[in-house]
């Protein structure tokens, strides 16, 4: 089983789900790990999802207190993690994590330590575990394209996969049209300008890309209503959350 079908469970596990709006997605390099937390608002709707060999693991995390230095957030507090999927026994274990949230190059990477101290049948009691996870910004294909196949998340609000929320314009005159549907000649419903606006996903279909005449579009939300921009590296680029 995939994490990409272990992520499909988030639907049915809704309390644990951050906003899409906010939540930022960390995976590591296997994507073993990949964690789910809202940076913006900073309440207690974060989780992860871990596999170990056969075994699933979700992980509830609950923020106490947040400090920050230059370029670096810590966020303090406490995880319960559970045997998710078929199982043999209950598994449970219960302890404190630190996750420390910096940039480094290109990337935000987020380092996350968890102490374990008690549980249900917790095989790892007294142990401490490290993991390094990096936000998995989108990269476009060899023609500039941003796609579903490359721009959509493993973790989600929705059951199954949703489109990275968060743009920008790099149009290289600064301006970008929003069409009123995916194609060039449809009318300019609005102009997103750089320095002055944010792209967002607009994701309540779960992927925000459509194709039109070999071009990708994406459905974004604008001051006039739902529109769509050429979604290529020439005119958006994905940025951080938050940023």
């Amino acid at each position: 089983m995939k994490l990409r079908y272990v992520s499909g469970l988030v639907g049915a596990l809704s309390l644990f789900v951050a906003s899409a709006a906010s939540a930022s997605t960390y995976t590591n390099s296997d994507r073993s790990f990949a964690l789910s937390f809202d940076e913006i608002q900073r309440n207690n709707n974060n989780f992860y999802y871990r596999h170990s060999g056969d075994r699933y693991f979700m992980g509830q995390i609950k923020i106490i207190n947040t400090s920050e230095t230059a370029g670096s957030v810590t966020y303090k507090g406490t995880f319960k993690e559970d045997l998710i999927g078929k199982r043999e026994k209950e598994i449970s274990c219960v302890g404190d994590i630190n996750i420390v949230r910096h940039q480094k190059n290109n990337q935000v990477e987020a380092q996350l330590t968890q102490i374990v101290k008690s549980g249900t049948n917790c095989p790892s009691i007294g142990q401490t575990f490290k993991v390094t996870l990096v936000e998995p910004l989108p990269v476009a294909d060899k023609n500039g394209n941003f796609t579903s196949q490359n721009s959509d998340n493993d973790l989600s609000e929705t059951a199954g996969f949703l489109t990275w929320p968060a743009w920008q314009v790099v149009s290289s005159d600064g301006e970008l049209n929003c069409r009123a549907q995916p194609n060039a000649e449809a009318a300019v419903k609005f102009v997103f300008r750089a320095g002055r606006d944010r792209l967002k996903a607009e994701t309540r279909g779960a992927s925000a890309f459509q194709s039109s005449n070999g071009a990708t579009w994406m459905r974004t939300v604008s001051p006039k209503g739902i529109c769509y921009v050429r979604a290529n590296s020439k005119f958006i680029k994905p940025i951080s959350i938050p940023n």
